[in-house]
């Protein structure tokens, strides 16, 4: 992401980069997989992630940061402890601040 906003403000100025969402979904899978042992609280949080991005209704915006803390909530419940998961919950926290550029309710108008 770094590299790539970079390079926005500097040529890009008056564009707005939006991510793909199979490629963020790639990168929660490297993250959270590893984090979650049990396989089906994995395939559910996964679902969960997947629902809140692809989520088109606009009128749902006003609830994203409740989901987001939800889906949070569920990978801190079934996560081992340790470094990587620190990791994984940073990322996660990063990745919601960038939600304006992938999540699919507020992407959709562009």
């Amino acid at each position: 992401f770094a590299a790539v906003s970079c390079q926005q403000d500097v040529c890009w100025f008056a564009v707005m980069h939006l991510f793909c969402i199979f490629h963020i979904s790639k990168t929660f899978w490297g993250h959270i997989s590893p984090i979650i042992p049990d396989r089906p609280s994995f395939r559910e949080i996964n679902t969960v992630f997947w629902r809140i991005a692809k989520q088109t209704d606009a009128s749902t915006i006003d609830i994203f940061d409740e989901e987001w803390d939800a889906l949070c909530k569920k990978i801190e419940e079934h996560a081992t402890a340790g470094p990587r998961t620190d990791k994984a919950l940073s990322w996660l926290a990063d990745l919601r601040s960038k939600a304006s550029q992938f999540a699919y309710r507020f992407t959709w108008q562009f």
